[in-house]
């Protein structure tokens, strides 16, 4: 007869040099109660330090969400003002095509001088022409992309490093699970825990 391709008689074998290991790992409780309350403690305080560690990650990911929204609107609203001051160089580009006065920046009536802005100012300011506007603008809408970039690669790094102390955790909290068991188990039982491990 053959189990998992063995000879039955293999396979006791293999068994009984298994169990025989086991046993020198001293299984019952009775024989490791202290160190059993000593490794619940480090694993406790394990689980703890991974869980604040879970926490700053899950903050920092939240804050990343935040940032990745506002930049993301804001590339939005910088793409809408390019497309307007896209739209606005051509009409500027049509009416010196057919020779208007009004983009020469004078009143076909009065022949007087017409500012380009609404704005009440004082000489020394400079307001940006159009085109100046434009390429303000898409170089705005570049360092927005690139943050944005930045921001979503560190989101990936949080997330991964979430799902590894996670993870570990689960490991963590099933070991405790089984230290407990131990601690409060009949004197004579075997060790959960020694088992979980090997």
């Amino acid at each position: 007869m053959y189990i998992n391709r063995q000879e039955i008689n293999s396979y006791i074998s293999n068994l009984r040099d298994e169990l025989s290991r086991l046993s020198s790992l001293k299984p019952k409780i009775v024989d490791n109660f202290d160190e059993l309350q000593v490794e619940l403690d480090e694993t406790e305080k394990q689980i703890d330090l991974i869980s604040n560690k879970v926490n700053e990650a899950r903050r920092k990911l939240n804050m990343e969400d935040a940032s990745i929204k506002s930049l993301r609107e804001s590339l939005d609203t910088i793409k809408i003002d390019i497309a307007n001051n896209k739209d606005a160089a051509r009409l500027k580009n049509l009416g010196a095509d057919i020779g208007s006065e009004i983009i020469k920046g004078i009143c076909p009536v009065c022949n007087q001088a017409i500012a380009d802005t609404l704005l009440p100012l004082a000489n020394e300011f400079h307001i940006m022409s159009i085109d100046e506007n434009i390429k303000h603008l898409v170089a705005q809408k570049e360092m927005f992309e690139f943050a944005l970039n930045g921001h979503s690669k560190a989101k990936e790094e949080l997330k991964n490093s979430i799902s590894y102390f996670e993870g570990s955790l689960f490991t963590l909290r099933r070991l405790a699970l089984s230290l407990r068991s131990d601690l409060y188990a009949v004197d004579e039982e075997l060790s959960e825990s020694i088992v979980y491990k090997t």
